[in-house]
């Protein structure tokens, strides 16, 4: 049993997810965007605002710890029939790794998010950090797939900060599209257990896909419920099939003998052009 009815698009919790993945049931995948570790909660950090401008502020929510991980791994080894998504910093990677296969989910490889307009070290010290990792476990049954074929797992997108934002790492809707198209299927339900501003849920329901989110900040959650609702106004309960295509051309990993057919066909175009 879901947490959604079948005619429901979305579920939305306001509290802690600790005390509601039992509430969750069912979901088809888990994608969502945690706090990270240390190295990101500094007391203070520096950043560009929606307007352009250099602001200081505190991280406002607490980093991550193990309690977090092994929770959340322990509803999805239960619960979620395909992929679960975390993004995290590079050096949380291995305790993901290692905190989440305990639970029995399955470490696939990392992916990368480069971010074209990341903001500089503005110390000088050092280089300034582009990128963010996600992290990708297999949860369901059998052997896993996906619909993104031989693509590799790095995204290009910009922030995409929303003027007005209060989040101060809300990801952006483009970035979270390409996601869920390539790892859930119209109709599947999303889940994200640390919602935040709602870009996950946003995504997901633009895109024919259903949504439960969890969110304790009650100022994230009012905007998140509002952008979802917004959301889902337009959109069917169903979206028709919008696989992307992958390099080979198809929506689905074309297999051994088609790769075969490719390389002879290529080797023999060689061997006319010598």
């Amino acid at each position: 049993m879901s947490l959604l009815g079948p005619d429901d698009r979305f579920a939305l919790i306001c509290g802690n997810n600790r005390e509601h993945y039992a509430d969750v049931g069912k979901v088809d995948a888990v994608i969502t965007d945690p706090p990270y570790g240390a190295e990101v909660h500094s007391p203070v950090r520096a950043a560009r605002n929606a307007e352009g401008y250099l602001s200081v502020f505190d991280m406002p929510f607490e980093q991550l710890d193990s309690l977090d991980i092994g929770q959340l791994a322990s509803f999805a080894s239960i619960h979620c029939n395909g992929w679960m998504l975390t993004f995290c910093q590079a050096e949380q990677l291995v305790q993901w790794r290692d905190e989440a296969t305990v639970f029995g989910v399955r470490y696939v490889v990392p992916m990368v998010w480069i971010k074209p307009d990341a903001k500089p070290n503005f110390s000088g010290a050092g280089p300034g950090v582009g990128h963010e990792n996600i992290a990708t476990f297999w949860c369901g049954d059998g052997p896993q797939h996906w619909n993104g074929g031989g693509k590799v797992g790095v995204f290009h997108h910009t922030r995409g900060r929303r003027e007005g934002t209060r989040h101060p790492t809300e990801k952006p809707v483009p970035l979270m599209k390409e996601l869920i198209r390539l790892f859930t299927d119209p109709g599947d339900i999303v889940f994200d257990p640390f919602m935040g501003a709602g870009s996950t849920g946003v995504a997901a329901l633009e895109l024919g896909r259903r949504f439960i989110g969890i969110e304790k900040n009650p100022e994230y959650f009012t905007e998140a419920d509002r952008r979802i609702r917004e959301a889902v106004v337009p959109n069917l309960i169903f979206a028709s099939n919008d696989k992307m295509p992958t390099l080979m051309g198809d929506t689905e990993f074309p297999g051994r003998h088609h790769n075969e057919r490719f390389r002879k066909a290529a080797k023999e175009k060689s061997d006319a052009d010598e």
